[in-house]
């Protein structure tokens, strides 16, 4: 009896050591502090909204805040030193209210805006490069931790076919989107238009051949 509590023992000790490596490895996300959505400000805005001929954006009408911070390691957003790997942050100058527009990039849709000058008004600004990127043009650069920003928009984006919202497709997708065609109850879902979501094929109308296509992505088959 007593070597099996040690054996117990030991086994814990050595679970709670693991789970210690686990949490200190990775990599750290944190949302703007209220306080402080402009630090960047003055690099973002002349790349995010270029002067052209000498005339200058209506400053009036600008919109400017930065949301959330990527590091690609753990615990560097407690330090005030530390530089994120990228800083998103919300730039236009003209909104038209009470309207949503979307469009597809890679395995998501995105529906905002529209906001002028751009359709989508988020940007990524990598301060290693000091390069500002659209959100769409971050991810189809391979920006590094892009994906979690991608969640944390999880309202105004999400990845096509994923119609529970847990960030991958799988059979149970295919399923949703029968029971969405029937009309019968499907998880909510935090985007705004799931619609959008469940049209896989992009075809603008969510049928069958929705779940077939789901089926067949699986599956590693065309569709």
């Amino acid at each position: 009896m007593k070597k099996n509590k040690i054996k117990t023992l030991s086994f814990i000790l050595i679970m709670v050591l693991l789970l210690g490596i686990v949490s200190v490895s990775g990599m750290s996300v944190s949302e703007i502090d209220p306080d402080n959505k402009y630090k960047y400000e003055e690099m973002v805005i002349p790349k995010a909204l270029p002067v052209d001929d000498g005339e200058e954006p209506n400053w009036e009408i600008l919109y400017y805040r930065e949301s959330y911070e990527y590091y690609s390691c753990e615990d560097a957003s407690t330090n005030d030193e530390a530089t994120p790997d990228y800083v998103m942050a919300k730039v236009f100058l003209n909104p038209v209210p009470d309207i949503l527009v979307h469009s597809y990039f890679g395995e998501y849709v995105i529906s905002t805006g529209p906001y002028s000058p751009y359709l989508h008004g988020y940007h990524i600004y990598v301060p290693a490069e000091d390069k500002v990127y659209t959100l769409e043009e971050a991810y189809n650069s391979g920006v590094h931790g892009i994906e979690e920003a991608l969640k944390f928009l999880s309202v105004e984006v999400a990845i096509v076919g994923d119609c529970d919202g847990n960030y991958e497709v799988n059979v149970k997708d295919a399923t949703y989107v029968q029971k969405y065609i029937a009309e019968l109850d499907v998880p909510s879902h935090s985007f705004w238009e799931p619609e959008f979501v469940f049209d896989f094929n992009k075809d603008e109308s969510v049928n069958i051949k929705d779940a077939t296509a789901i089926q067949k992505h699986i599956a590693g088959l065309p569709y």
